[in-house]
């Protein structure tokens, strides 16, 4: 309705103009949360692991590094789910998709140290704590089907 105000009361270039200053604002306020996002450091700790994180501005490269010295996962610049999907590959059970979550902040990346506290068993599912890490501290939340 009030665009339709500017451009009867005004002429058509103050409209167009009124609206690409609307649309650029909304844009830039946007965007100020996904460039610049709150760099707090967060700790989860449970049974099994203990989790270290916070969330990163936006990059082009994620990656996930597997147990480096002292059994640490190491994960930069990566989304919740890209994290939960690299950890597929050790489950022993085959009756869960990583499809049937979605995170609460789809554009927001993260970095995180995971410190395994088992450090003798071999092949461990790791699967279970790192969905339990993320679900727990609400960066993933399942689809209501």
């Amino acid at each position: 309705m009030f665009s339709i105000w500017v451009c009867l009361n005004f002429n058509l270039f103050r409209s167009i103009l009124f609206h690409t200053v609307w649309n650029l604002t909304i844009t830039a306020i946007i965007s100020i949360a996904i460039f610049f996002p709150d760099k707090t450091i967060n700790h989860y700790e449970d049974d099994d692991i203990k989790v270290t994180w916070h969330r990163q501005s936006k990059s082009l490269k994620s990656t996930v590094d597997f147990f480096t010295p002292n059994h640490t996962i190491k994960a930069k610049n990566c989304n919740a789910i890209f994290l939960l999907k690299s950890t597929e590959w050790s489950s022993k059970s085959n009756n869960r998709l990583t499809t049937d979550f979605i995170p609460t902040e789809p554009f927001m990346e993260y970095n995180f140290s995971i410190n395994l506290k088992d450090t003798i068993t071999k092949n461990q599912d790791l699967y279970k704590p790192i969905k339990r890490f993320l679900t727990d501290s609400e960066l993933i939340k399942p689809i209501n089907k």
